[in-house]
């Protein structure tokens, strides 16, 4: 699995370890997250964005979430982050850019 380690700080999200990931990975590719103090209670649901800017969800568990296929579809620039909820409570972290390379795994090919 490749794994993007982040550590998520009040709404802040740190990247610790950026492995390249490529368009068309599919199921093989997470975030690894790991939360501050103010994260204990929470119910966390990752957020991921492509380069068509379409959002999906994704449920985190054992602090870790799979990276949508949609979010890898196309070279250039995928974005992701988390919220958390408690309650009436809720958590929210800024956006963080992460780059997708093109693949080498063609969809079309006759």
């Amino acid at each position: 699995m490749l794994t993007i380690k982040a550590q998520v700080f009040g709404e802040s999200v740190v990247l610790l370890q950026s492995p390249t990931l490529a368009t068309n990975t599919v199921e093989t590719a997470e975030v690894e997250f790991t939360f501050d103090e103010e994260w204990d209670g929470f119910t966390k649901t990752a957020m991921f964005w492509g380069a068509d800017d379409e959002e999906h969800s994704v449920e985190v568990i054992d602090n870790k979430a799979i990276i949508p296929r949609e979010a890898m579809a196309e070279a250039g620039k995928m974005k992701f982050g988390v919220y958390g909820t408690n309650g009436s409570k809720r958590l929210v972290t800024a956006k963080t850019l992460y780059r997708i390379a093109e693949g080498a795994y063609v969809v079309n090919r006759n």
